[in-house]
């Protein structure tokens, strides 16, 4: 498996960097695979693409600083902001190749740099407000979905929708649910929801439409921080959940 990417100047201002995974598996390979395991390695795929863009951005930052003046991952891609007033756009845009081209090649070596965090839950029908609805959609109990949530690893994929909120994958299958069909005008800040097969935290209190499914105390957007990151999570970040107790929960300033 090797990295790629592409590089586009969408501004005087701006480059956009694509990154993208060229598999060796023919078509004919695929064949003989089924569909759960071709899922998984897909998975495993941009998991590892986030954590590469995660890596690029920090080494670009560091060895341009002073000319990028901002630069903001996602999904495949990496927008970056740069100070063309310094430095010629032509001749960046081929010293980024060249940088990116060495860091992508050695991408298995950015496993061991990548940020663990562990959030703390209080899963309970008072916090979690879709979480019987989905036991019963689920056919099962309360304890399975929060075992579920919890036996696993995430990786942060994105932030956006609200400052702060990070977009995390992925959910097992057995507690993958669709957004709700209403989107609810009032989600308590710290809540915990699910959405297909990601997972996040509201940030603050904000309409949506996730599974609500528990809440946590810990704020994920420190906005009277004067130093970054403000955001608590970031992208290419692990995470995991653990379940807590409500005295535990309101101990570390929850709310109910």
């Amino acid at each position: 498996m090797k990295i790629k990417h592409k590089i586009t100047l969408v501004s005087e201002s701006t480059l956009l960097i694509t990154f993208d995974i060229a598999s060796s598996d023919s078509s004919s390979k695929k064949e003989h695979i089924n569909a759960q395991a071709i899922q998984v390695i897909e998975d495993k795929n941009r998991i590892l693409l986030s954590r590469n863009i995660a890596h690029s951005q920090k080494m670009l930052c560091e060895q341009y600083r002073g000319f990028i003046v901002d630069a903001i991952p996602s999904y495949t891609t990496l927008l970056i902001t740069v100070n063309f007033l310094k430095i010629d756009p032509l001749s960046f845009s081929q010293d980024i190749d060249r940088c990116l081209q060495k860091t992508l090649s050695q991408q298995n070596q950015h496993e061991a740099a990548t940020r663990q965090i562990d959030i703390p839950v209080y899963y309970d029908p008072s916090t979690g407000l879709d979480l019987e609805d989905m036991a019963r959609a689920k056919s099962c109990t309360l304890a399975d979905i929060i075992e579920a949530h919890t036996n696993r690893d995430y990786t942060v994929f994105a932030l956006g929708f609200l400052p702060g909120f990070a977009y995390l994958g992925f959910v097992s299958p057995d507690i993958s649910m669709a957004r709700k069909a209403n989107p609810r005008q009032h989600v308590p800040k710290g809540s915990v929801g699910i959405a297909d097969r990601q997972t996040g935290i509201y940030p603050n209190v904000s309409a949506g439409g996730w599974q609500i499914i528990g809440r946590t105390a810990l704020p994920m957007l420190e906005v009277n921080n004067t130093q970054e990151p403000l955001c608590h999570l970031a992208v290419g970040d692990n995470v995991r959940f653990h379940a807590i107790s409500q005295a535990e929960y309101l101990q570390q300033g929850g709310e109910l």
